[in-house]
């Protein structure tokens, strides 16, 4: 393997042995759960306190077929659960209730969801796979599904003075250039400008063959996690540990979380990179660095 200089950056690179290096789990190495058993739908956590060592947010995909979904669901507002969604292929329909009555909003790839904390449950309406993007904060979950699980006999949540599921559309959002030397364009769909979201956000990252983001940090003072799924194209993932560099390839299914050593990724691919992304917690800290990006 090729050997590379150790960058001089401003601020300085993070750079500890005791620090850990970014965990990525591929989607087809997960077995997935029937967390639904009335939905039929399946579950898979990728990036979770066991596997990645998340401490603010975890991450995973569900997949229902036509007809299947979720089943009935609330994210507790005592503890400020919070649920984000990004519709990767297919679509459907929430349904939620609030004032006595079920309600709808219909969905389809590429929108987003803050689901809130009124109950609720999705379904496949589509004639094709539903593939979602989720990810939950703050950690650890506490949401209840009805008859299955933190269920205590209080009933649905239904209540005037929460705010219903809000949907966001790609063009609802501008797209912006986190790192402009990078390249990359980046849309932040559920944040607290967006949404009124607390601990968790939710965006989504597009970069070019040759493109990708800048030397960056996320500190470990604050705890702020980055998790990122690879929805499609491949790439390359490049951090500083023990005065070295490390480099890693990352393809298509791939979950990572880059935990808190110096890092970036370019697309080293000849097609898109597609990467939906959470983070938490609230507010951004991330550290951006000067110094030249590697000649890979």
């Amino acid at each position: 393997m090729k050997e590379y200089t150790f960058p001089e950056l401003t601020p300085p690179a993070v750079d500890s042995p005791d620090l850990r290096p970014p965990a990525v789990v591929n989607k087809d190495d997960v077995e997935g759960m029937v967390l639904f058993p009335e939905g039929g739908g399946i579950t898979k956590y990728l990036l979770t306190e066991e596997t990645a060592g998340c401490k603010h947010i975890n991450m995973g995909v569900f997949l229902a077929d036509p007809g299947q979904g979720s089943q009935w669901h609330t994210h507790p507002q005592e503890t400020e659960e919070e649920e984000f969604l990004y519709i990767l292929n297919g679509k459907g329909t929430m349904y939620y209730k609030q004032g006595d009555k079920d309600h709808e909003i219909k969905f389809k790839e590429g929108d987003a969801i803050f689901t809130g904390h009124l109950t609720h449950y999705l379904k496949n309406t589509g004639t094709e796979t539903l593939e979602i993007y989720f990810s939950i904060s703050p950690l650890p979950v506490k949401t209840i599904i009805y008859g299955i699980k933190n269920d205590e006999g209080h009933g649905y949540v239904d209540s005037e003075d929460l705010k219903p599921p809000q949907l966001i559309q790609p063009g609802d959002v501008e797209e912006i250039m986190v790192f402009p030397e990078g390249g990359a364009k980046n849309r932040r769909l559920l944040n607290p400008d967006t949404v009124g979201c607390k601990y968790g956000r939710l965006g989504t990252y597009l970069a070019e063959s040759g493109y990708g983001s800048t030397w960056h940090t996320h500190p470990l003072d604050v705890e702020e996690e980055d998790l990122f799924y690879i929805a499609s194209g491949k790439g390359t993932m490049i951090y500083l540990q023990g005065g070295k560099v490390h480099i890693f390839e990352f393809k298509e299914g791939d979950a990572i979380h880059s935990h808190h050593l110096t890092n970036y990724t370019i697309n080293t691919g000849t097609e898109d990179t597609f990467i939906p992304v959470v983070g938490a917690p609230n507010p951004v800290s991330t550290i951006r660095h000067e110094g030249d990006l590697l000649p890979l």
